[in-house]
C-alpha cells in the first residue's frame, strides 16, 4: 500500500538518516491539501496564557484535522493584533469546543490555510 511519511533528518559525518516520525496511509493522507485553520478571538483585556493548557492538549490529539490556530486580540489603543501559534493542532469539532469554553475566549471561526 502507498503511505506518506513524515521523516526527521539528521546528517552524521558523510552518512544521512531519516527517521520516521509519521506514517498515514496515503488513502488517510492528504499530500498538498487545504488545511483548516482556526482563528480564536480573545475578549478585550484577556490573558492569552489562559488557553496554553488547551493548546497543549489539541497538539497531542491524533487525526487528520489538522491545522495553525491564530489569535485574534485587541490592543488598548483599539488596533487587532494577530499571533499565529508555533505549530499545527488538532482543528476538529471537539478542539473548536474547548477553545470557545477557555476563559477570555470571545469567538472561533473557521480560517484557512494551505499545508506544503
Amino acid at each position: 500500500s502507498q503511505v506518506k511519511v513524515t521523516v526527521k533528518v539528521r546528517k552524521t559525518g558523510d552518512e544521512i538518516r531519516l527517521s520516521a516520525m509519521t506514517v498515514e496511509e496515503l488513502a488517510q493522507a492528504k499530500i498538498g491539501r487545504r488545511t483548516k485553520a482556526l482563528r480564536v478571538r480573545l475578549a478585550k483585556g484577556s490573558d492569552p496564557a489562559d488557553i496554553a493548557s488547551i493548546t497543549k492538549r489539541l497538539k497531542t490529539i491524533p487525526g487528520n484535522e489538522r491545522g495553525e490556530i491564530f489569535l485574534e486580540m485587541q490592543t488598548i489603543s483599539g488596533e487587532i493584533v494577530v499571533i499565529q501559534l508555533p505549530e499545527t493542532y488538532s482543528t476538529n469539532l471537539a478542539a473548536r469546543q474547548a477553545l470557545k469554553d477557555a476563559s477570555g475566549v470571545e469567538q472561533v471561526v473557521d480560517g484557512d490555510s494551505v499545508a506544503a
